[in-house]
């Protein structure tokens, strides 16, 4: 991020004493902000990956306890084969992502095909990385629930405002993060077809603060999530 900050700053000098800019300069800088936001989505990735694994093990571990229980052994059989999906395609767009750098396309192109990824196929990212943690929620209360493959389902209803909570703050969470990063995108792609720089300082290191945030809350999330699951285990 330092890094990123000081690059632009130098930008900022030399735009404020000379008008004639540098297209090299101009594009080593637009290149590596683009690099810069790109380097941050495998986080995301990795952790959607971990999440819909995890997801996955608890499904197939809970099958053995409701095999008597057939509505719940048919939501598990559902919800193990939607983790596996999602745990076969976070994977596949971890590979897409590694290597978006080492697609042969100029600056130009790669900046248009980095923000069609933004605004395709990584907010299908953003919705499964929030349904992966629902998941997990669920299949650890799954798991406290196991006796004799009994499950109210007063408790899945009440749970189910939480899941229904804790999904839409995570995708907005997101959403707020990866919106600025898009905005970010566009603007090096605008730059770029102007030949000039326009100062991101601001933003970037308010983003930073922003992530500090957004790691904290959902930190908060699931603690919180816990102590809910725990307190209706021991109705």
């Amino acid at each position: 991020m330092n890094n990123i900050e000081e690059i632009w700053e130098m930008g900022n000098e030399k735009i404020s004493v000379d008008s004639s800019f540098d297209e090299e300069f101009i594009r080593n800088s637009i290149s590596e902000t683009s690099i810069g936001i790109t380097s941050k989505l495998p986080q995301l990735i990795w952790f959607g990956v971990i999440t819909s694994l995890v997801a996955v093990i608890l499904f197939f571990y809970n099958l053995f306890f409701y095999l008597n229980n057939t509505p719940i052994l048919t939501a598990i059989v559902v919800l193990l084969f939607i983790s596996l999906s999602v745990l076969v395609f976070m994977l596949v767009q971890l590979r897409v992502i590694n290597n978006m750098h080492t697609i042969d396309f100029d600056l130009h192109n790669l900046l248009k095909y980095k923000i069609r990824y933004f605004t395709t196929r990584l907010r299908l990212v953003r919705h499964l990385v929030a349904l992966s943690i629902v998941f997990v929620t669920f299949g650890l209360n799954l798991t406290m629930e196991k006796n004799d493959g009994i499950f109210e389902l007063n408790k899945i209803l009440t749970l189910s405002i939480f899941y229904f909570f804790t999904y839409f703050i995570i995708m907005y969470l997101q959403k707020f993060t990866h919106d600025a990063y898009l905005k970010q995108l566009r603007n090096a792609l605008c730059n770029l077809e102007e030949n000039t720089l326009i100062s991101l300082d601001k933003e970037l290191i308010q983003h930073k603060r922003i992530s500090k945030l957004i790691g904290i809350i959902i930190t908060i999330i699931f603690l919180i999530g816990i102590i809910f699951l725990l307190l209706n285990t021991t109705r």
